[in-house]
């Protein structure tokens, strides 16, 4: 039988709580702001996998940090990598990245800042276009699973 787990918000910090049978999720506090019009865990740890949930180009108030591509791509890996910094998990444990874009004509720009991001790593990656985002003017997005000790 498994247990799920819970979100507690503390100011700005948020403490995610999973478990299971085997014990394998552990307790993860981070202080990595939360989008407050998305509710959303950010980040969920399981063993020695880290799940980061879908981070937009947003600042802290969830506004969106512009209109164009490049600037909310870029945005949106700062926010990925603030998460998994805040737990002390380096950008190079990411195994996998899925990239939400709402138009496949993004992809040159966001694929240029991805490489210069993942300076070499190369973690597999899923293309997903996703019309929906659009809606909250959101070009693109990214989640990510980490692996680490």
């Amino acid at each position: 039988m498994r247990r799920y787990g819970s979100v507690t918000e503390n100011r700005k910090q948020y403490r995610i709580t999973l478990s299971s049978e085997d014990q394998l999720n552990k307790v993860v506090t981070t202080s990595v702001f939360r989008v407050p019009a998305i509710s959303h865990v950010v980040f969920t740890k399981a063993s020695h996998t880290y799940y980061v949930s879908t981070q937009l180009g947003v600042d802290v108030a969830g506004k969106l940090v512009g209109d164009g591509i490049v600037e909310q791509t870029a945005k949106a890996l700062q926010n990925l990598e603030a998460v998994l910094t805040d737990v002390g998990v380096p950008v190079k444990s990411i195994v996998k990245v899925s990239v939400f874009l709402t138009s496949l004509d993004h992809w040159k720009e966001v694929r240029g800042l991805l490489d210069t991001f993942f300076d070499g790593h190369e973690p597999a990656r899923d293309i997903p276009i996703i019309t929906p985002m659009s809606l909250t003017g959101a070009l693109v997005g990214f989640s990510a699973i980490a692996v680490g000790i």
